[in-house]
């Protein structure tokens, strides 16, 4: 019986642990068609298409969130899914984060008709999360789900899609 050499078993684990890593990895950057977007920050979480739920939990509104610039702004709009068309059209800011990795909070500009700090939480795998914002006093906390990684929005009568 051969015996196993010291280097031997020190390769292998690293071997192993590297293997490990990749596969760690491909986990949280879901690299498949369903989620093809970046996903170790929750900044780089929010990027894309978002149903927003009210509290009965009916799609309320659908959110869409650009990729932050040099500019330290993303592009952000408010679409009535109902009417199919853009309530309001504006940018974010991220304004914090938590050492968790699953919130940030956002300061939201979308005219004079809301300026506003946002908490979104969002899961590790990007696909679900909590819109929670105040108004008058009272917290409100909304449902999302990811629904694409589309940033801007384009109304479905529009020819292309």
């Amino acid at each position: 019986m051969k015996s196993v050499s010291p280097q031997n078993v020190v390769w292998s684990i690293f071997f192993v642990v590297c293997l490990g890593a990749l596969v760690w990895l491909n986990i949280l950057h879901d690299g498949g068609e369903k989620n093809p977007r970046a996903l170790l920050r929750p900044e780089d979480r929010l990027v894309g298409h978002w149903q927003l739920y009210s509290r009965s939990d009916l799609p309320s509104y659908e959110l869409f969130f650009g990729v932050v610039g040099e500019d330290g702004r993303g592009s952000h709009t408010m679409v009535d899914e109902i009417q199919d068309q853009i309530l309001l059209r504006g940018y974010y800011e991220i304004a914090s984060k938590t050492s968790n990795d699953l919130a940030i909070d956002i300061r939201v500009n979308l005219g004079a008709q809301i300026d506003r700090v946002v908490t979104v939480i969002i899961n590790r795998n990007g696909m679900h999360g909590e819109y929670i914002y105040e108004r008058a006093g009272e917290k409100y906390r909304q449902k999302m789900k990811f629904i694409d990684a589309n940033t801007e929005y384009t109304p479905r009568g529009a020819s292309g899609g």
